[in-house]
């Protein structure tokens, strides 16, 4: 979470999509909608944004069943999906990832035997005022993500080994699970990658900051090249330590990336970036892919494009660095 927030005394926050099935306090509503959600205690404290002082409503836990709804996963509309019952009411909640629903499943069950809390006190947040220019150049970079026009600035804006990593990538998912997840993933990627160029182009975060996330996307992809070249001279229980903490990595690279873009982007943006990290960054996907024979190839491909891009920004760094120290 964003140090700007300033929240005191909360037990687990983040984007859930929300559905309201069955309640004696809030309208029920067949769609799901994005909510910020803040856990203190036995309550839950809706925002629509991370960045809303007030609260939307609240829901108190106190005495709930939670259950991770598994069913079948082509069939559901949402998945993820977590069933909250407090008496006779019902609120679906759907993550980003599976591992993010268990947690929120752990701590509501936690939760259940806690007392209420009020609402976390948070700091209001003052924007800049927004030129008109820069809110012309945030519409067009907001249609440049949503159509095909997103594509062709990708490839303009990023350097070759990136490319490579983006379209190896797409070829290994495409060939494991099927060619609208592949274009699914790299959808979201290109629209964080086009609204993250233009927070730079304005101005508004300086290119540095994103230096923080490539720490540790290049550790993890240093680690899965070294799976890649021994993983039939490894027991299995050294692999799966191996894929462990390659998870831990991406998950740092998430947290990082979603703090830097949480004051600036919609709830709808922040959970793009937790559904790629949340299919491409767990261990039990990463497993699968890196010891399927049948994906040899495409991982292999995979591997030296990440070989590629780890070795380019290592050698970028140190020019910038070289360039630092030349000016002191």
């Amino acid at each position: 979470m964003a140090d700007s927030d300033a929240v005191i005394d909360f037990d687990k926050s983040g984007f859930v999509e929300l559905r309201v099935v069955a309640s004696s306090t809030i309208k029920v509503t067949k769609s799901w909608n994005h909510y910020w959600v803040i856990l203190g205690g036995s309550s839950l404290f809706f925002y629509k944004t991370a960045m809303d002082v007030e609260p939307k409503f609240t829901i108190e836990a106190k005495g709930c069943n939670v259950e991770a709804e598994e069913g079948d996963k082509k069939k559901a509309s949402k998945k993820n999906v977590l069933v909250v019952k407090i008496g006779d009411d019902q609120y679906d909640f759907s993550t980003s990832s599976s591992d993010d629903r268990d947690s929120w499943c752990n701590k509501l069950k936690e939760a259940s035997s806690k007392a209420p809390q009020p609402a976390p006190e948070k700091e209001k947040i003052k924007k800049k005022k927004q030129s008109m220019m820069f809110r012309a150049k945030k519409t067009m970079a907001g249609k440049a993500a949503t159509s095909g026009a997103g594509k062709g600035l990708m490839k303009r804006l990023a350097d070759e080994d990136t490319m490579m990593l983006l379209t190896s990538m797409k070829a290994v998912i495409t060939k494991d699970s099927n060619k609208k997840k592949a274009d699914e993933i790299e959808n979201d990627i290109v629209k964080i990658a086009v609204k993250s160029y233009m927070l730079v182009e304005n101005k508004t975060l300086p290119s540095d900051a994103f230096l923080a996330v490539d720490g540790p996307l290049r550790t993890s992809f240093e680690l899965l090249s070294k799976i890649f070249d021994n993983q039939h001279r490894v027991q299995p229980n050294v692999l799966d330590d191996a894929f462990k903490k390659v998870e831990g990595n991406l998950q740092k690279a998430e947290k990082v990336l979603c703090d830097l873009l949480l004051p600036h982007l919609k709830p709808k943006s922040i959970n793009r970036i937790r559904n790629v990290f949340g299919y491409l960054g767990s261990a039990r996907f990463l497993k699968e892919v890196f010891l399927d024979d049948e994906l040899e190839d495409e991982v292999h491909d995979l591997v030296k494009a990440m070989e590629y891009y780890t070795q380019f920004h290592h050698y970028r760094e140190h020019e910038k660095e070289k360039k630092k120290d030349g000016k002191k």
